[in-house]
């Protein structure tokens, strides 16, 4: 199975999301080292006062808290959930154990130079290097790769922010090429 496609676009996706909060960083740490769980950010009751994360104060958005900030937003911002319709949510499909482990084994090995890079990385190093707290990869419907990190797990939500952009137009480009949504149309004719 040829993942180049899928990895090359998540691989940019990464750096360009990553790059910010990478540069934006006062102290060099890696993201095993940012891990909320290592830094231990909001544990105990209460949290040591240098383990503590707040808002107003607005250091709840600075790195390394961060880290763990956009996994508990809800806690700190108003914010509303959208309900996703009437109908059961549909199941994600996985291929068997022992494939999904394959999968993962080969997506993680696979290389490539970043973009304004010198030196090859494997799609795992990119991962850290990038301090994801998540990726989920499908294929013709079906997941073929799934990770979590830090303070993200399977059930858990996480603040996407302008990726909403990214997602929104990715999906309207999609039904484009399938013939669904007409491009010529202004968003006051789709949406009334």
């Amino acid at each position: 199975m040829n993942w180049t496609c899928v990895v090359v676009a998540a691989a940019t996706l990464l750096a360009a999301v990553g790059s910010t909060s990478v540069q934006a960083q006062t102290e060099v740490l890696s993201a095993q080292d940012s891990d909320p769980n290592v830094m231990g950010w909001m544990q105990g009751f209460p949290p040591p006062p240098d383990r503590l994360i707040t808002q107003p104060d607005s250091n709840y958005f600075s790195f390394p808290k961060l880290r763990w900030s956009v996994c508990h937003l809800r806690e700190f911002l108003p914010t509303e959930e959208i309900g996703r319709g009437l109908d059961a949510p549909v199941a994600l499909t996985y291929p068997s154990p022992a494939e999904f482990a394959k999968l993962a084994r080969e997506i993680d090995a696979l290389t490539f130079i970043p973009i304004e890079g010198s030196q090859e990385m494997t799609w795992e190093d990119s991962l850290y290097a990038n301090y994801t707290d998540g990726m989920l990869i499908l294929h013709k419907g079906e997941v073929v790769y799934e990770r979590y990190f830090g303070c993200l797990e399977e059930d858990g939500k996480h603040a996407i922010m302008s990726m909403t952009k990214s997602i929104t137009g990715l999906l309207g480009e999609i039904l484009v090429q399938e013939g669904v949504l007409d491009d010529t149309l202004l968003v006051r004719d789709i949406i009334p």
